[in-house]
């Protein structure tokens, strides 16, 4: 076996256009299929463009006045720089995207994918920081980033170029409730709002301003925003068919992202050739094992396909 480690700087692209990249690199086709956009006309875009001033205007006003998120196991410290030293894990969830489709169609109610992976993401996190002896008292806010160029990563069907076009919500993970089905039910309520939501589009036109004033000033402003967030989160699709690169035929695939600003952890999922592979970036004064968050984001997963089944 061998594996092939590629390493770049995060301003040159997101994770979707990345993926792109690394499809186009691939060499048979792909058969992936993704929902189609719906057309509307001239006058149904100017009224839809009308609606969003007050929208615009109320999620700027919610991410300016956001308050910091609570102290605990997960966010040691506040207006402090991180450690040197990191440490990254990861591992294969026991539950593959065709149990989790079928399993979301037993719940019922719309229940998605990504409802089951961020609630079983928060009993993990419950999990771990009540082994450690500091069970969390209050909910944590995640940042969840959000592709604003759409999910599909088929080089033939969309531009294959670098760039950052990604903004990023804040999700409240419902940490503090114990049965795994109101947890399902508060991120799945909690996601909904967010997809109506402008703050993806407002946040990445905030990072271009901020991005543009002198690097000192950028650094203050961009610790000042990681305050109002315990962990970062990032899902990106892979290719869900056989994958060749070169010659030889690919098991699986991961990405890593490091700490930053004030933020310790860093959960990365990534689905391919039907598999969910989760990644733990952390800073080791926060999460001290990161292997141990990941079996027991594995064991969440595993509960919940356990008490579906049962019902």
């Amino acid at each position: 076996r061998s594996a092939l480690y590629f390493r770049y700087q995060h301003a040159y692209a997101d994770g979707i256009s990345i993926m792109r990249m690394f499809m186009a690199m691939t060499p048979q086709p792909h058969h992936i299929e993704y929902a189609s956009k719906k057309k509307t006309t001239k006058k149904q875009k100017n009224n839809n463009a009308l609606s969003l001033i007050p929208k615009l205007a109320k999620s700027t006003q919610e991410i300016l006045l956001s308050s910091y998120d609570h102290k605990s196991l997960l966010k040691p410290y506040i207006w402090q720089k991180l450690s040197t030293e990191r440490v990254v894990r990861w591992s294969q969830a026991p539950v593959s995207i065709p149990e989790l489709k079928i399993l979301c169609k037993e719940v019922g109610g719309g229940t998605t994918i990504n409802d089951v992976l961020f609630s079983s993401l928060a009993g993990c996190l419950r999990r771990y920081c009540e082994e450690e002896g500091q069970p969390l008292q209050n909910d944590i806010t995640s940042c969840v980033w959000v592709s604003l160029q759409g999910l599909n990563i088929d080089p033939n069907k969309s531009k294959v170029e670098f760039g950052n076009n990604i903004g990023a919500v804040a999700l409240s993970l419902p940490i503090t409730t114990t049965n795994i089905f109101d947890r399902l039910a508060g991120v799945k309520k909690t996601l909904g709002e967010l997809k109506e939501s402008t703050t993806p589009f407002v946040v990445n036109r905030i990072l271009t301003v901020v991005g543009s004033f002198p690097s000192p000033i950028a650094r203050i402003l961009w610790k000042w925003s990681t305050q109002k967030v315990t962990l970062s989160m990032s899902n990106v699709p892979g290719p869900q068919t056989k994958t060749m690169f070169g010659h030889l035929q690919m098991e699986g695939i991961t990405f890593v992202v490091p700490p930053q600003g004030d933020i310790h952890l860093l959960v990365c999922i990534l689905s391919f050739d039907g598999r969910i592979y989760i990644t733990v970036t952390a800073d080791t004064t926060a999460v001290r094992d990161p292997l141990r968050m990941c079996h027991l984001f594995s064991e969440e997963l595993r509960e919940f396909k356990e008490k579906v089944e049962k019902r």
